[in-house]
């Protein structure tokens, strides 16, 4: 695994093309889920994981998924589809949301 910092990052856009149905998993940390997002990005479609809490009710705060809703400014992840969004690609090819 190569080193990088975060200097080695872009800041790039792309628009949610469509969202998923929440996805139950396993981890360590005990049951969590994620929405499967589809990004647009210059033309190529990355699938990333919006993780949100189980039950589906409340955001946290300091959750990726609350502070990109705050961000653009909608209440539900349907709203997301046909939104603009900021990603950060690491040095490694991986995508995310940068909020």
């Amino acid at each position: 695994m190569s080193e990088y910092t975060l200097l080695d990052t872009e800041i790039t856009r792309g628009t949610v093309k469509s969202v998923g149905q929440p996805v139950k998993v396993n981890t360590k940390y005990g049951e969590r889920a994620y929405l499967p997002v589809e990004v647009d990005i210059n033309g190529t479609v990355v699938t990333l994981r919006l993780w949100v809490s189980p039950n589906k009710t409340v955001l946290h705060p300091k959750s990726t998924a609350y502070r990109l809703f705050r961000r653009l400014g909608i209440k539900k992840s349907s709203e997301l589809v046909g939104k603009e969004v900021p990603l950060r690609v690491d040095a490694n090819g991986f995508h995310r949301f940068d909020v």
